[in-house]
C-alpha cells in the first residue's frame, strides 16, 4: 500500500473501504479519551504523526497482538473481562491467528458483545471473521443477562469472560447460556458445576 499512486493512501482506502470503516475514540493506557480517530486502517502501530493530539508529549500507538503464546482465542477472553473488570480499553489484531480458521467464529463474537453489553462498550470489529478489534469499555453493569452462542460452541468458555466483571459490578446477576457444555479442549459443565463453583463459593 506504500506504492499507490493515489495522493495518500488514506483516499485509496476511503475510495475502497469508505462504507466499512468506522471511526472511534483515541484513548490512552489509563482509559481517558484523548479524541477520535477516522478508522483503524488509516493507523499503524508505533505511529505518532497525524494523531492529532496535542498532549505536550509524544504519544504512540498501542495494542495487543493476538498472535501471541497459542494464537488462540484465550487471549482474546481474557482482555475483554480484564477490560470489563478495570475499565481498560485495548486494540487486539492477529485474533486466533494461529488456528486453522483465524478470526472471529460464533463463540468469540458471542463474548464480545456479550462484554459490550454488561459493560456499555464502544466496539469496532466485531463482525465474523474480524482478525482486529477495538474495545473501550464503560462501568460493568450487574443484571440479568442471556447469551446465545448460536453454535455448540463452548459456553463456559463464554462465562469465563463475563464472570470477573460481574462479580464485582456492584449487584447480584443472573446470566443464562445457550451453547455446547461439553466441548473439546474446554472446561465442561460438570467440572464447573463441581469443581469450579464450590472453590469459587468458598473463595467469596
Amino acid at each position: 500500500i506504500c506504492f499507490i499512486h493515489e495522493p495518500s493512501y488514506h483516499s485509496f482506502l476511503k475510495e475502497r473501504l469508505g462504507h466499512r470503516i468506522e471511526p472511534g475514540p483515541i484513548v490512552d493506557r489509563e482509559g481517558n479519551v484523548l479524541g477520535r480517530h477516522e478508522g483503524i486502517p488509516f493507523y499503524t502501530i508505533g505511529q505518532r504523526r497525524g494523531l492529532r493530539l496535542a498532549k505536550g508529549r509524544p504519544l504512540y500507538v498501542i495494542e495487543i497482538d493476538g498472535s501471541y503464546g497459542e494464537g488462540g482465542g484465550q487471549i482474546l477472553r481474557t482482555a475483554l473481562s480484564l477490560s470489563c473488570l478495570l475499565g481498560k480499553p485495548f486494540r487486539i489484531v492477529n485474533i486466533r491467528r494461529n488456528r486453522k480458521k483465524p478470526g472471529l467464529m460464533p463463540q468469540h463474537l458471542t463474548g464480545v458483545r456479550a462484554a459490550r453489553l454488561l459493560s456499555g462498550a464502544t466496539v469496532t470489529g466485531d463482525s465474523p471473521g474480524s482478525t482486529e478489534l477495538v474495545f473501550a469499555p464503560g462501568a460493568a453493569a450487574g443484571g440479568d443477562y442471556r447469551f446465545d452462542v448460536g453454535t455448540a460452541g463452548s459456553t463456559l468458555l463464554l462465562l469465563q469472560a463475563l464472570l470477573p466483571p460481574l462479580l464485582f459490578a456492584g449487584r447480584d446477576s443472573t446470566v443464562a447460556l445457550s451453547g455446547g457444555t461439553h466441548v473439546p479442549w474446554s472446561p465442561s459443565f460438570h467440572y464447573v458445576s463441581q469443581v469450579f463453583a464450590p472453590m469459587l463459593e468458598r473463595r467469596l
